[in-house]
Formats: structure tokens, sequence, C-alpha cells
């Protein structure tokens, strides 16, 4: 599935919307303005596939370190609240 970032929030459908800031809820504009600057600072397109690569890979690198430090639900709520 691709999600095109380069799109105005407006213009874009609500439920399509929805989807997109479904994992990071009210941070998801910092999130990805922050993954473009990173984008930007190692010469690489903020927009288009190479953008949504990046995103992938840095969601991916997320899931790991999270499999990595909760093995339990008390580890995830200790991650949670900031204790891990």
């Amino acid at each position: 599935m691709r999600f095109d970032y380069s799109t105005h929030v407006q213009e874009v459908p609500c439920a399509m919307r929805a989807a997109e800031t479904a994992l990071a809820g009210r941070y998801d504009a910092l999130i990805i303005a922050m993954l473009r600057q990173r984008c930007l600072a190692d010469q690489l397109p903020a927009y288009g596939d190479v953008f949504d690569a990046q995103l992938h890979a840095h969601m991916n690198r997320g899931v790991l370190l999270l499999y990595q430090r909760a093995k339990s639900l008390p580890d995830l709520c200790a991650l949670a609240a900031g204790e891990g």
C-alpha cells in the first residue's frame, strides 16, 4: 500500500487520512516532516517512491526495536511508562 504524503491534507479523503494517522496519531505531521528533513539531509528525494521506502524502513526498524525490548505485556507497559 502506498500513501501519497505530498497531497495537501484537505484534499485527502477522510478515510485515507484516518489510515495515515492510525500509527502516529496527532504526531503524524511532525513525524512525516522529520522524516522528510532526514531524507533531504541524506540527499534523498523527500517525496515519491524513495520517501515511501524510507518510511517503510523506519517503521520496520521501530517494530524490530520494540520486538527486542518487549517480550511480554508488562514489558510493553513499562516501555510506555518510560521505565524501559
